[in-house]
C-alpha cells in the first residue's frame, strides 16, 4: 500500500464530485477509489472542511497542520492547497523526507517562489507530478496518438480558447500545447502578441494562438487543430471531431469536410484517468520530471505574457 498525504481539502481536495457519486474529479474521491493506496493522512487547518470531509471519507488521520511524526510516514503527498502555500508545504514536507508529490497548478502563484521551488526539486532529487489534467483526458490521449499517426498530414496550426486568468486557466492550454507539440521540452517558444486577448506561442515552428474569452459566460475550453488535410476540434466537457477535407475541392466549407471521427473527451473521470497515469510510472523519474519541467515551462510563458500586458496597459 502507498502512504498518501492529502493536504487541502477545498474544490479539488474533496468539493468538485461532492454533488454526485459517479464522477471522480476530486482527490479525496479518486484515493478511494484508486487500489493500493491509503489515505494516512488529511491535512486542512478549516474545521468546517474537516467536518464535510469526515462525512464521506476515512483518514487515518484528520488534521489541522502537518504533523511531523505522522507525516513522516507518507510515501506521495498532494498538495492541493492554494498556490500561495505549496512552496512552504514542499519544503516542510521534504524536511520530513517525502520525495513524491501531486501538486495542484499553478506551480506557485509567482515567479520567485516558482524558482524556489523548482531549485529544491532539484537539490533533493523529489518527484512531482503537476495536476494539468488536459493531456490524460481521454479525447486528448486520442488526439496526441492521431496527430503522431499524420493520416490528415502535420499539424500547421493550433487554435485554444479559454476564459479567465493566463496563469490559472490559461497555463491549461500553454502546457497541452506543450504536450502536443513539444513533449520533450526541447523546442524554443516565441510569443507574439495580436492583441490583449489574443497571443501567440510559436511552439517547434507550429503557431498556436491563444484567445482569452471573457465576459460571455463562456466555459473553459476550447481547441482547434488544423492539419494539412484536415482538423481536430475539441470542447472541454463534451467531443473531440476529426475531419478530413476533400482533396478536389478548390475552398473549404461545410461540404468539402468529412467526419472521419468522433469521441467523447468527458466522462467525469478526470481525476481517475490521471491517476492510472501517474500510479502506472510510479517510480519513474522521467515522469515525473517531464510534467514538472513541462509545467515549469509552460508557467514561465504565461508569466511572461501577463507581465508583458501588464506593461502594455501601463
Amino acid at each position: 500500500m502507498i502512504n498518501i498525504g492529502l493536504i487541502g481539502l477545498g474544490n479539488i481536495g474533496q468539493g468538485y464530485d461532492s454533488h454526485d457519486e459517479s464522477l471522480v474529479l476530486s482527490h479525496a474521491r479518486a484515493i478511494k477509489n484508486f487500489t493500493g493506496l491509503n489515505l494516512l493522512v488529511a491535512v486542512d487547518p478549516d474545521p468546517n472542511k474537516r467536518a464535510k470531509f469526515s462525512k464521506k471519507y476515512f483518514a487515518e488521520f484528520l488534521l489541522k497542520d502537518i504533523d511531523e511524526k505522522v507525516c513522516r510516514k507518507i510515501d506521495l503527498a498532494i498538495v492541493a492547497s492554494p498556490p500561495g502555500f505549496h512552496l512552504k508545504i514542499l519544503l516542510d514536507l521534504a524536511n520530513l523526507g517525502v520525495q513524491n508529490f501531486i501538486i495542484e497548478k499553478p506551480i506557485t502563484d509567482n515567479e520567485k517562489d516558482t524558482s524556489e521551488f523548482i531549485k529544491h526539486v532539484k537539490k533533493n532529487n523529489l518527484n512531482v507530478f503537476v495536476n494539468y489534467v488536459r493531456p490524460y483526458t481521454s479525447g486528448i490521449s486520442q488526439v496526441k496518438k492521431y496527430l503522431s499517426l499524420e493520416k490528415l498530414g502535420k499539424v500547421m496550426r493550433a487554435s485554444f480558447f479559454f476564459s479567465g486568468d493566463i496563469l490559472i486557466s490559461g497555463g491549461h492550454f500553454i502546457d497541452l500545447a506543450l504536450y502536443l507539440f513539444d513533449n520533450n521540452l526541447t523546442g524554443k517558444c516565441s510569443i507574439e502578441f495580436v492583441s490583449p486577448n489574443l497571443f501567440s506561442i510559436d511552439i517547434n515552428g507550429i503557431r498556436a494562438d491563444f484567445n482569452i474569452i471573457n465576459g460571455l459566460n463562456y466555459n473553459v475550453g476550447k481547441g482547434l487543430f488544423f492539419l494539412e488535410n484536415g482538423y481536430i476540434k475539441f470542447n472541454d466537457g463534451d467531443k473531440v471531431e476529426i475531419f478530413s477535407i476533400e482533396s478536389n475541392r478548390h475552398f473549404i466549407d461545410e461540404f468539402s469536410l468529412r467526419s472521419e471521427m468522433t469521441f467523447d473527451n468527458y466522462d467525469g473521470q478526470y481525476l481517475a484517468q490521471v491517476y492510472n497515469e501517474i500510479f502506472s510510472n510510479y517510480g519513474n523519474e522521467a515522469f515525473f520530471k517531464r510534467s514538472i519541467f513541462r509545467a515549469k515551462k509552460a508557467e514561465d510563458l504565461a508569466f511572461e505574457i501577463k507581465n508583458r500586458l501588464k506593461n502594455v496597459s501601463n
